[in-house]
Parts: C-alpha cells; sequence; structure tokens
C-alpha cells in the first residue's frame, strides 16, 4: 500500500487553510504545553525505550494532541517512532481512569484488522491500525496512521494519566510497518516550507505537576522557545549517528559518546563500542526512559570511582549515600567536536544494562533534564542533526545540592586519569571522552526500590 497522502491544514478561524497552505511561506511554529507527572512507586515499564525504570526521580513528561477531536493526553517520547493510544475497548486494569479513545465519537476514523502489538519482557500492548485526524498545536495531519490500543498490561498507563505515547523517532524504530504511512515524526516536521526549520525542541523541568503544565518544561515544532533560546547560535550540534555504518538510514537519535568524567578528570575508558564499525560508544537519547543506563563494566568502573557506592545484590542496581555530590559531565561529540555536558547532582544516576540493542548507552531524563535540545531532520540531503545546549551550571547547582542535603562526609573520589582533563570552555583534550550521571538519587540508609525491564529486540 502506498503511503497515505499527507494533509496539513493550518486551523484559521475564518479561512479556507487548505486553499491558503499553498501560498504560506512562512509558517508559525507550534507550541504544545508540558505536564510532568509522577508514574508511581510501582515498577513500571517505561512506553517505547529500551528499558523501563521506577524510583523517586522516575517522571514522564506528557502533551496533549487531538485524535479525532479528542484531545488526550500523551507520554513524550524520543525513543519510540508510533502513535498510539487506548481506546474505550481497552478494559485491562490500567485503562481504568484514563481518558480513551472514543471511536464511535469520531467522523474521522478509517479502521482496519490489521494487528498492532508492541511486546515486552515484562508488559504488552496489543490492538489494530487505523487513520485518523491527528491535531498538534495548530495544525491537522490528516490519515495519520496511529494504533488503537485494546490492551494494556504491565505499563502502568494510570498512574501516569497517560492515554498512550507520543513517538518522535525515526521510521526504522517503528514497529508499525513502514508501508502504511509516514511517521508521525516526517508528518509534522516536513509541513514547514523551510528545511531550517523542521525541528522540535523540548526542555524537560523538574517542576512536579500532576495536573497543572509545568513551566520549567517546553516542547516546541518549527521554533525555539525564547524562554530558554533566542537563536540556534547557543547549541551545540551533531549529526546524529546511522542506523548501520556507511548507510543514510536513521532509526533512533543517537549520538557518540567518548566518555565520562568525575571532577573534570576521565576516571576510566569506557568499553568498546558493541555497534559494529562503530569507533566510539553509541548513546541513544531518550525521553521515554528515567535513568542513565549503560554496560555493567563500564557502570561499575564509574561507581567504583566514585566511592561510597554499593552494589544491591538483590536488584543489581548501585546505590549511594544520599549526601555524595560532585561534579560529573558526559562529554559527547566527534574528535575535535566534543562538549562536555555537565549533570545536577539532584536528577539522580546511572545503572548497568547490558541489553541497549540499539546503542550502549541510554540517555534518559536523568541526562536531558540538563540540556535544552534541538532534533533536526537533514538538510539538502544532509544527516538528521542533534543540538545541546547546557543548562546546568555546576557550581550553583553543588551550591543547592549541598545546602539541601548537607555536607558530603565521605573520602573524595578515585580517580586515576587514564586521559586528559575537561579544557576549561567545555570540550576535551585527546583522548575524547563522554560523562555521565550524577552522584545522587539512590539511598543507601533509606532504601529506594528500583526496578527496569527490558524490553523485546525491535527492528533496531
Amino acid at each position: 500500500m502506498l503511503p497515505h497522502l499527507l494533509q496539513i491544514i493550518f486551523l484559521l478561524s475564518a479561512v479556507c487553510a487548505a486553499s491558503v497552505l499553498g501560498s504560506v511561506t512562512t509558517s508559525p511554529g507550534i507550541r504544545i504545553p508540558v505536564t510532568r507527572v509522577f508514574k508511581g512507586t510501582n515498577t513500571t515499564q517505561v512506553l517505547a525505550g529500551d528499558v523501563g525504570v521506577s524510583n523517586a526521580q522516575d517522571y514522564a513528561y506528557v502533551v496533549h494532541i487531538g485524535i479525532g477531536g479528542q484531545s488526550l493526553p500523551v507520554l513524550l517520547d524520543t525513543g519510540s517512532a508510533d502513535l498510539w493510544v487506548a481506546t474505550d475497548d481497552c478494559t485491562s486494569p490500567e485503562c481504568q481512569g484514563l481518558a480513551k479513545y472514543n471511536k464511535s465519537s469520531s467522523t474521522t476514523l478509517q479502521q482496519s484488522t490489521t494487528p498492532f502489538k508492541l511486546g515486552y519482557l515484562v508488559g504488552s500492548v496489543t490492538g489494530t491500525l487505523a487513520t485518523e485526524t491527528v491535531t498538534v498545536g495548530q495544525y491537522q495531519i490528516h490519515d495519520q496512521v496511529i494504533a488503537l490500543a485494546n490492551h494494556s498490561d504491565g505499563l502502568n498507563l494510570s498512574s501516569m494519566a497517560a492515554s498512550g505515547i507520543l513517538g518522535l523517532s525515526f521510521g526504522l524504530a517503528s514497529s508499525i510497518p513502514q508501508e502504511t504511512g509516514h511517521t508521525i515524526l516526517d508528518n509534522l516536521l516536513l509541513q514547514f516550507p523551510e528545511p531550517s526549520r523542521r525541528y522540535f525542541a523540548f526542555k524537560l523541568g523538574r517542576q512536579n505537576s500532576r495536573f497543572q503544565t509545568d513551566p520549567t518544561s517546553s516542547f516546541t515544532i518549527g521554533e525555539l522557545d525564547p524562554d530558554f533560546a533566542k537563536d540556534l547560535n547557543g547549541f551545540t550540534f551533531w549529526d546524529v549517528v546511522p542506523s548501520a555504518t556507511m548507510t543514510k538510514t536513521y532509526d533512533y537519535w543517537k549520538l557518540p559518546l567518548v566518555g565520562l568524567t568525575i571532577n573534570s578528570t576521565q576516571a576510566f575508558q569506557l568499553s568498546a563500542s558493541k555497534v559494529a564499525g562503530s569507533p566510539t560508544p553509541i548513546a541513544v537519547l531518550d525521553t521515554g526512559t528515567t535513568l542513565v543506563l549503560g554496560p555493567r563494566k563500564d557502570v561499575e568502573a564509574f561507581w567504583n570511582a566514585v566511592g561510597s557506592a554499593r552494589l544491591d545484590p538483590l536488584s543489581g542496581m548501585w546505590q549511594v549515600r544520599c549526601d555524595r555530590a560532585g561534579m560529573v559531565e558526559f562529554v559527547l561529540g566527534n574528535k575535535g567536536k566534543e562538549k562536555a555536558i555537565p549533570i545536577n547532582p539532584v536528577d539522580g544516576g546511572i545503572q548497568p544494562n547490558d541489553d541497549v540493542h540499539s546503542g550502549d548507552w541510554l540517555l534518559g531524563d536523568v541526562f536531558l533534564r540538563n540540556v535544552y535540545a534541538v532534533h533536526q531532520l537533514g538538510i539538502d540531503g544532509g544527516a538528521p542533526r542533534i543540538g545541546l545546549m547546557s543548562t546546568t551550571v555546576m557550581e550553583d547547582a553543588l551550591t543547592s545540592f549541598r545546602t539541601a542535603r548537607g555536607p558530603d562526609k565521605g573520602p573524595p573520589p578515585t580517580l586515576r586519569p587514564v586521559g586528559s582533563a575537561i579544557s576549561e570552555r567545555g570540550g576535551i583534550s585527546e583522548p575524547a571522552v563522554y560523562s555521565i550521571s550524577g552522584f545522587s538519587g539512590f539511598f543507601i540508609g533509606a532504601l529506594l526500590v528500583i526496578g527496569f525491564r527490558i524490553r523485546r529486540d525491535r527492528k533496531a
């Protein structure tokens, strides 16, 4: 089946938008309010990342979109490519109390019998494919292929008050066959006549706001939020790593990850990438996952260097004293264009996982709360790009952390440099390194229950 013909209509109150669209040369951007919600204390499955986690820092970022004229809250997820929502046919316990999509209330729904299933090691969602009119901000997408879920198990939707997910990754990552229609990402961004504006930007905040907009969070399409940046000059951009070496196909929003620093020192060498042909480890940026997850060997080296930490033999997760603080940075990029991103110690930590099939590391909200991020489609046949602007001033963050938690009574980190230190300008000298995660977020005295479940392999 050929992809559905895309029709995008700018909603103007007294104008036939379809006729206006042909003469439009500059389209307004889209701004969507963001709500930050606690996922609950039960162990949950993150909806479309490789790994899900649940702990005291386990929040989701939710936006409202229109589907068939119905406003529904969906999880903002850069780690998947599909748009799906629970329908009124979903009688699963976790669908109870949700705002569900009502099929009989829509006049634009085109149902199919094509089955849809996303399977998890623990948890799953099933349903059928359909096409529907989707409204995002002031734009409508006609005949958008979506999945209508009639059963959900183990995903903990009700605790997030989320009806489904809005996946914003590339078509190769989609669980919906590409021949059935374009992804929501393509249909949203390709409507902008100017290629330079085919991007979305987000800032993940720290203000709790279960039923209210979080003013410290932002999600825009085709424009920046002036509260965080006036233009793109303050961002560092890198090409997205392709799905396979020497190709121009893409699955996830991925960047090279070269190392990790503690107090400006590379404390250990990262393991070689398991991605064929990659000279450095690969990190996936995923708003649908809470923590930073990396190879077990590297995470053990990190916590041994930090000190005052222990591995819980039952959960397999690392714990550290709640007053432990230090300067930790992720250093991202290619040789000659590296940038250190400092992580606020209040944001939590880094945990082991050897099953990140789409890369080597998963950089979830622990990392992403420390940047303003731009995800841009390729221009003139070029690669898509990720732009990051650091938003954390480490000195201020450490002062605030120590005021709230008290002085760090532990010995200093055990640092045996294997490379050069971070320069004052935020880059690194040879060898290139990236750093990961804050010290805090896991208690030894008052233990937080932390669990994670690994998603089954997808196309990646």
